[in-house]
């Protein structure tokens, strides 16, 4: 079997002082869509007020991928020397909100944002398959089904352009180890395709932050977020522009 090929992009922070790191975009990526969500249910143009603290934590740790409160807590510090968010201190619990509105945040910020893609792996259409079997996430209904994926780029009927999943930390580790199995079975044999599969592994689970935005329903596609900052290294302008297009439809 070939070797998946890797390349993997730093979550540090850049150089430019003013770009947010990887956890500090997650987090107000989550925050834009709970306040937008809110606005819509409520009807109104208020800002959405977050209760700090552990609640802070549990509303939002899971969602943006960070997974301890110290962490959380640098992230959503690095949000308020941004700007992005502001503190009440007038309340008898910190409480905090968005300084505007998502869809004005997000044109202020997309170019400040880290993209979620930590790394890539490309393998071919029969090596995928024999994957998803192996890892248990194979389903006819792929990739709805399947925990921590969804799709980015379909098949197009006639075209040997390559399919694009992203998928969380936790599915990619579970193909790593399917992959090492398949090695070991068959180092020696390989059936060629000519479609290639590239799995993009995000800094959040991209199908938990997917059923959030759309009220709980488990959906085959990215949120349009984190979809647009992806393409921003791996897209096509038109791609781009599409993806922002779908941002504006969300937030605005």
């Amino acid at each position: 079997m070939a070797q998946g090929e890797e390349t993997s992009t730093s979550t540090q922070l850049l150089e430019t002082p003013a770009m947010l790191s990887q956890h500090a975009t997650d987090l107000l990526i989550s925050l834009m869509y709970a306040d937008r969500l809110g606005s819509q249910a409520s009807g109104s143009k208020k800002r959405l007020s977050f209760r700090g603290g552990r609640q802070f934590f549990e509303d939002f740790g899971q969602l943006a991928g960070i997974g301890s409160r110290t962490i959380m807590k640098r992230a959503r510090l690095e949000l308020q020397v941004s700007g992005a968010l502001l503190a009440d201190r007038h309340r008898t619990h910190k409480h905090y909100q968005l300084a505007n509105d998502p869809w004005t945040l997000f044109k202020q910020y997309n170019g400040l944002m880290t993209s979620p893609i930590l790394a890539t792996r490309t393998y071919t259409a029969d090596e995928f398959e024999q994957l998803l079997k192996i890892s248990g996430d194979f389903s006819e209904n792929f990739p709805l089904e399947a925990a921590g994926t969804v799709l980015i780029k379909a098949a197009i009927f006639g075209s040997n352009q390559p399919l694009i999943y992203a998928v969380s930390q936790a599915a990619y580790d579970r193909l790593l180890k399917a992959e090492l199995t398949l090695k070991i079975a068959n180092s020696k044999h390989r059936v060629d395709d000519s479609r290639a599969v590239i799995i993009q592994t995000w800094s959040v689970d991209p199908a938990t932050v997917s059923r959030r935005l759309h009220g709980g329903i488990s959906t085959p596609q990215a949120d349009p977020i984190h979809l647009y900052l992806s393409l921003l290294t791996t897209g096509s302008i038109k791609a781009q522009t599409e993806a922002a297009q779908l941002v504006e439809t969300i937030l605005h």
